[in-house]
């Protein structure tokens, strides 16, 4: 299945291979994948919190353990800090 994938901030430096300076990268995973599989087949640090790392599908923010499908637009960010 393909996904869209787009890296903000520090996330950038994960990008796949050849993708560095482009906005979007379309990826190629497994049916069923998950978006912490598809951070985890980044190489991306993942801590014990689920917060580390915001992720959003088709622009709605969403939990880790949600199951992608083909053609999704996936969004991975840190969080924000406010004050």
């Amino acid at each position: 299945m393909r996904v869209r994938l787009r890296l903000f901030g520090t996330m950038k430096r994960h990008a796949p291979d050849g993708a560095a300076g482009r906005g979007t990268v379309f990826l190629d995973l497994p049916e069923g994948a998950t978006v912490l599989q598809l951070i985890m087949h980044l190489g991306i640090p993942y801590g014990e919190h689920e917060g580390q790392i915001v992720a959003a599908v088709n622009d709605r923010e969403t939990a880790h353990d949600r199951v992608l499908r083909e053609g999704d637009a996936v969004s991975l960010f840190e969080p924000l800090a406010g004050g």
